[in-house]
C-alpha cells in the first residue's frame, strides 16, 4: 500500500493544495507549525463540536501540533474519533505522533489496526461484488447507488484518489438534476480534503451550471448556494485572493446551518467573510456588502468580536479595532484554514488603517499618530517608511520633528498633462481609423504569408515596405483632396 501524506495542515482544507491526483491513501503530514507560549485560546470540546467527518480529525491533529496546552486533550479525543472508524492509517499517523509526543499514556495498537483492516476488506469485497451484480442487470438507479456507496466506502478509508474515481463513475448513471449536484459536493469535499484546487473550482463552476431542479425548495437552493458559495471562498483563501474570498463567503446564508460542516462552520464564514473583507475593501465596498448586507451581519452575531472589528474600523477608532484582533490572535491561529494567512490578513488591515488615517492629513505628528495604533514612535516610523518605499503612503518623514508630510499633487499641472495625454490618444486612434478606411476603399489587403514576403526578407525590410504602403495612402488621399 503506498502512502500518502495529507498536505501540510496550513492551508485551505489544511495544507497547500497541490494538482496531483495520483496519490493512493492519505496519512496526515505533520504539519511545519511552532507551538504557541500562550494559554490554551479555546474550549476545545465546544470549538471542535462545530465539524465532523475527516475535517474534524484534521482539525484535531492541527491544534495538537500547534498549542501545547491542548495537546493532550485534542490527540486524546482525535484517537478515541478514529476509533470509531476505520481510517486505520491516520490512526497509524496521529497515534504515533501522540506517543512521540506525550509518551506512554498514548500507545499505539497494532490489534486494533490489523482487525480494522480485515474487517474492511472484507466491507470492500461485499461492495464491489454488489456493484458487479447490477452491472450484469444493467440497473442505472442502482448502479449509481453502488458507486456512490463504495466511493463513500473508500472515503472513510482516507482513500480519497479511490472515492474520487468512484464518485465520477457514477455520473455516467445520473438521471436528474439532483443526482448531478449531489455528485459534486462529493467532488468538491474530496477535493479539499486531497487539496486540489483544480476539481474544487471545476466543479463549483460546473454545479452553478446545472439546470435548477423544479422539486427542490427556494430554501434547498440558498442552502445549494452557500455551500458552494463557502467551497469557491476556500478555494480563493487558499490563492491568497482574499477580495474574491470575501465576495464568496458574503454570499453565504445562515439557513445553511450545519449541513457543511464535513469542510466549514457558520462561525468560521463570519470569521473568514469579516477578515478578508476588512483587507481588501474599501470603506464604502465595507459599509454596502458588510455592514448593509442584512444575511451576512446574521453569521456576524455568531461571533461578536468580528462585528466589532469591523464596526470599530469603518468609524475611524483604529486602536479598538486592531486590539480586538490582536487578542483575537491566537484563538485563530489554531484554524487550519486560516493559520497560514493571518500574519498577511492582519498586515494588510493595519496598513489600510494607516492609509486611512493619513489620508485626510497634510502632516501628521507621529508622537499623537502611534497611540492612535497601539505603537510605539520608533516602530511607527520604520513601518511608514516602509509604506513610503513600497508606494502605499505618498509621504515624507521629518525624522528630528517626528512629522509625517503628505507629497502634494498640483492638481492644476495634472488636468492639463491628462488632458494632453487624451489628446495624443485621440491623434493615435484617428489615424489608425484614417488608415483602415483608406486601405477599404482601395480595395487592398496586406498578405502576412512567408513565401509572399520572400524567404530572405528581414523584419526591417518588412517593416520599410509596409511604411511605403501607408505613404502611398496618405498621397494618394491628398491626391483626390
Amino acid at each position: 500500500l503506498k502512502v500518502r501524506a495529507i498536505p501540510k495542515v496550513k492551508t485551505c482544507g489544511g495544507p497547500r493544495m497541490a494538482d496531483n491526483t495520483q496519490t493512493t491513501t492519505t496519512a496526515m503530514a505533520e504539519p511545519a507549525v511552532v507551538p504557541m507560549e500562550q494559554e490554551a485560546p479555546i474550549d476545545l470540546a465546544s470549538y471542535i463540536a462545530n465539524y465532523s467527518g475527516t475535517t474534524r480529525i484534521q482539525r484535531l491533529y492541527f491544534i495538537a501540533k500547534k498549542c501545547p496546552q491542548l495537546s493532550a486533550e485534542a490527540y486524546r479525543t482525535a484517537i478515541t474519533e478514529l476509533k470509531q472508524g476505520v481510517n486505520t492509517i491516520l490512526y497509524t499517523e496521529v497515534a504515533k505522533a501522540a506517543a512521540e509526543s506525550l509518551g506512554e499514556p498514548f500507545t499505539f495498537s497494532q490489534l486494533w489496526v490489523d482487525e480494522t483492516n480485515r474487517r474492511a476488506a472484507q466491507s470492500q469485497e461485499r461492495l464491489e461484488v454488489e456493484l458487479n451484480g447490477y452491472k450484469t442487470n444493467l440497473i442505472r438507479e442502482s448502479i449509481r447507488m453502488g458507486h456512490n456507496d463504495l466511493g463513500a466506502f473508500h472515503e472513510s478509508r482516507g482513500e480519497f484518489p479511490a472515492a474520487l474515481k468512484c464518485y465520477i463513475r457514477a455520473h455516467d448513471y445520473s438521471s436528474s438534476s439532483a443526482h448531478d449536484i449531489a455528485l459534486y459536493l462529493n467532488v468538491i469535499r474530496i477535493s479539499m480534503m486531497m487539496d486540489n484546487p483544480g476539481y474544487v473550482l471545476n466543479y463549483v463552476t460546473k454545479a452553478n451550471a446545472v439546470p435548477p431542479d423544479p422539486q427542490q425548495t427556494p430554501a434547498e437552493k440558498m442552502i445549494l448556494q452557500s455551500k458552494l458559495s463557502c467551497a469557491s471562498g476556500l478555494y480563493h483563501l487558499s490563492a491568497k485572493q482574499y477580495r474574491h474570498a470575501a465576495r464568496k463567503f458574503l454570499e453565504a446564508r445562515a439557513e445553511m446551518g450545519d449541513q457543511f460542516n464535513e469542510i466549514i462552520a457558520l462561525s468560521d464564514v463570519a470569521v473568514y467573510g469579516g477578515l478578508c473583507a476588512l483587507a481588501a475593501f474599501d470603506r464604502q465596498e465595507l459599509q454596502h456588502k458588510v455592514l448593509e448586507n442584512g444575511a451576512f451581519k446574521l453569521l456576524l452575531e455568531l461571533q461578536p468580536e468580528i462585528r466589532e472589528a469591523i464596526h470599530n474600523f469603518f468609524s475611524c477608532n483604529y486602536a479598538q479595532c486592531l486590539q480586538i484582533l490582536e487578542r483575537l490572535r491566537p484563538a485563530l491561529e489554531l484554524d487550519m484554514y486560516l493559520s497560514e494567512h493571518l500574519t498577511a490578513l492582519l498586515t494588510r488591515i493595519r496598513e489600510k488603517a494607516l492609509m486611512q488615517y493619513f489620508r485626510s492629513y497634510v502632516t501628521v505628528d507621529l508622537r499623537r499618530m502611534a497611540p492612535a495604533f497601539n505603537s510605539t514612535i520608533s516602530a511607527l516610523e520604520q513601518e511608514l517608511s516602509r509604506m513610503i518605499m513600497d508606494g502605499k503612503i505618498q509621504g515624507r518623514i521629518d525624522s528630528h520633528n517626528k512629522v509625517l508630510y503628505s507629497r502634494t499633487v498640483n492638481q492644476r499641472v495634472a488636468t492639463f498633462e491628462g488632458a494632453l495625454e487624451m489628446g495624443d490618444q485621440y491623434l493615435r486612434s484617428s489615424n489608425a481609423a484614417l488608415l483602415r478606411m483608406n486601405i477599404q476603399r482601395h480595395n487592398l489587403s496586406v498578405v502576412t504569408k512567408t513565401q509572399e514576403w520572400g524567404h530572405h526578407d528581414s523584419p526591417h525590410e518588412r517593416g520599410g515596405i509596409l511604411s511605403g504602403l501607408m505613404s502611398r495612402f496618405r498621397g494618394r488621399t491628398r491626391h483626390h483632396e
